[in-house]
């Protein structure tokens, strides 16, 4: 019985191993047959077998590719989506995976559509030759403006009968004598061009002042925003903000504290010369012609009036600056000034660069040509860090004060795009480069 059983299962394996052969000589086999028989893989590695000249038939390459979903195993199904039960029972891990995952929109998978330009010779050329036709008139106009405005600077400090410092004629010393208030008179000509008679108004005047660095960190920080605007401070609020100048005397009392407190206050230009005499065409008079009002209002910024500067309570503790303060002598008319002073608003807006100008008053009136003397009384002392002071007379036209940078700046930018347009025009003429078909694009297909 044993042996008529394994005579049997040779049979069996002869006849699959003849009908495995019988499908690679048939012309009509499938792919799917042959490789379904277990006799493919021994086939595939005896290098002998019919096999590899049944592969190469051109029926069975295509067969194969046809059914290349029968070889290749699929892929994997994706994973559930996290539930709010499975981060739970996850735990901390679980959670943290899931919050660190990008919500699927189309801004936060970037899938935002965008557009790209095509930089062709036509467009590039058209874009050059309208940015330089627009630059350069724009340039013109704004120099036009800047050479309309009048403008004079001059200089009192180094003048004889102004001077703090008396220069020293020998030894070692800077200055032979040093004052600290000296009253003098600026005379000033307006000299205006043939056919124009008067400034019209209104008239700006400037103090300026050169080697004045209020753009240092430890001179910008000394100041205190909340106590200018009227809140009353501690003495350790002001020491954190107003360092050094804090209170009188260095005590730490609340009462001792300086309204205002900190360097820039301190420091407070306090130079007057509003009063303005017109001496006629002889600049050597020393003044009493016809007086020309200055005013004083409107010189700072209403919003700076309006919400960073208010005045303290009348009963506020601190020491208002009407007591003794370094640059406040006791006749000067900022002895007693208060936080909305409106010199006093624009001396706390600092300067950026070394150099400055700030506004100090207007003339809102015709100013005619001829001679005018400044009564000047002269306070503070530029001549310890070799500054300069220096009075500027100056109107505005419709692009502001004078200033020839913005107009040299557009004009050469505007001459360079066109010079560019021009180049870039030439190069597409003479030698022309070949483009691609933009209808191949993927996006311009239909």
């Amino acid at each position: 019985g044993g042996g008529g059983g394994a005579a049997d299962a040779a049979h069996a394996e002869l006849s699959a191993a003849q009908r495995f052969a019988a499908l690679l000589d048939d012309e009509n086999s499938s792919a799917v047959e042959v490789f379904a028989s277990p006799h493919v893989g021994a086939a595939l590695a005896d290098p002998t077998s019919k096999i590899h000249t049944w592969l190469a038939k051109p029926r069975v390459l295509d067969e194969l590719f046809a059914h290349v979903n029968f070889l290749v195993p699929p892929p994997p199904e994706p994973a559930p989506a996290a539930t709010d039960d499975d981060i739970n029972a996850g735990g901390d891990d679980a959670a943290a995976a899931t919050s660190n995952r990008p919500k699927d929109s189309a801004f936060r998978q970037q899938r935002l559509r965008a557009w790209q330009p095509i930089l062709t010779p036509c467009p590039v050329i058209s874009f050059f030759f309208a940015v330089g036709l627009v630059f350069v008139p724009l340039g013109a106009l704004l120099l036009v403006a800047s050479d309309s405005v009048y403008e004079r600077v001059y200089r009192y400090d180094n003048l004889p009968g102004c001077r703090l410092c008396e220069p020293s004629t020998g030894g070692t010393e800077k200055c032979a004598r040093t004052h600290d208030e000296r009253p003098c008179n600026v005379v000033v000509n307006i000299e205006l061009p043939p056919g124009q008679t008067e400034l019209a108004p209104p008239v700006y005047l400037y103090y300026q002042l050169t080697n004045y660095y209020q753009n240092h960190r430890r001179y910008v920080k000394s100041r205190d925003d909340s106590q200018l605007r009227g809140e009353q401070i501690s003495y350790s609020a002001a020491k954190t903000s107003c360092d050094p100048l804090v209170s009188a005397n260095g005590t730490e009392s609340d009462a001792d504290v300086y309204l205002p407190c900190g360097l820039i206050a301190a420091s407070m230009y306090n130079d007057t010369w509003r009063t303005l005499d017109y001496i006629g065409a002889n600049c050597t008079s020393g003044g009493g012609g016809t007086r020309v009002p200055i005013s004083a209002e409107g010189i700072a910024w209403p919003s700076d009036k309006a919400f960073k500067f208010q005045n303290p309570k009348p009963n506020a503790d601190g020491m208002i600056v009407g007591q003794p303060l370094p640059n406040v002598p006791p006749d000067s008319p900022l002895r007693n000034f208060t936080l909305t002073d409106e010199d006093f608003i624009v001396w706390m807006r600092t300067a950026g660069l070394p150099d400055f100008r700030k506004l100090y008053g207007v003339i809102r009136q015709p100013l005619r040509a001829g001679c005018y003397a400044f009564r000047v009384t002269n306070r503070y002392p530029v001549w310890q860090f070799a500054g300069t002071k220096s009075i500027v007379i100056s109107t505005t036209s419709w692009a502001g004060a004078r200033n020839p940078f913005l107009g040299y700046a557009y004009s050469i930018v505007g001459a360079v795009c066109l010079l560019i347009a021009l180049a870039f025009l030439v190069m597409h003429c003479v030698r022309p480069r070949k483009l691609g078909d933009l209808s191949k694009l993927r996006w311009t297909r239909t």
